[in-house]
This record gives C-alpha cells, structure tokens and sequence, in this order.
C-alpha cells in the first residue's frame, strides 16, 4: 500500500474503537480480550477492525503460545504520534512510527 493510501486508510479509522485499540496496544503486546475488557470493544468490531489496522501498518500481529499450547494473536502499536492540522488550505494529517518513518497526506481545501 502506498504511503498516502496508508494515512488515508488509517484517519478514516481513527474513531472511539481503532484509539482504545491503539491505547491498549502502545504499552506492550495486548490480546482481544484484554483490548474488550478494558475498553468494553465488541468482539464484532475488534475483529473487523484489527486486519484493517494490521494492514495500515498502525498495528503488529505477533502470535503467542500459552503453558497449555493455546495460540493467541497479540497486538503492538509503532505509533509515536498522530497529528492533524487543519487550516484555511486543507487538513494536514501526520504519523510518525517509532522507526522514525512519517507518514504523511494532505488533503486541499479544494477538495482535491
């Protein structure tokens, strides 16, 4: 996926869900059912969800193997930051991974 298409797909997802996600995700490897306990998620959206965000780059899918041998996915955020500005040009959102990699997309007033 291009860079562009990427921020696109991803400040399309960015509502309450994706940022409990998010939030869960950023302080260490967090399973679907830590993500819906903690932020009361319905097992419909987290899976619907997750993919999108995997596929964005927003998020990375790690499996894990418990002392029983049950597989489970985990998931982590590289998200540094996310910025949106807004102004009389157009709305400028940027997202910085802990790579140090931007990326990045305007869109213009003009609606281009």
């Amino acid at each position: 996926m291009s860079e562009d298409g990427t921020v696109v797909d991803a400040v399309e997802l960015l509502d309450r869900y994706t940022c409990a996600v998010l939030a869960a995700a950023s302080s260490g490897p967090a399973s679907v059912e830590r993500m819906r306990e903690a932020f009361a998620i319905p097992d419909s959206t987290l899976y619907r969800r997750l993919p999108d965000l995997v596929d964005c780059g927003l998020l990375v899918e790690h499996t894990r193997i418990d002392a029983d041998g049950n597989h489970y996915r985990v998931y982590e955020t590289e998200i540094e930051r996310v910025a949106v500005e807004v102004d009389a040009a157009g709305v400028d959102a940027r997202i910085a991974l802990a790579d140090d990699r931007t990326r990045a997309r305007t869109w213009s007033s003009g609606g281009e």
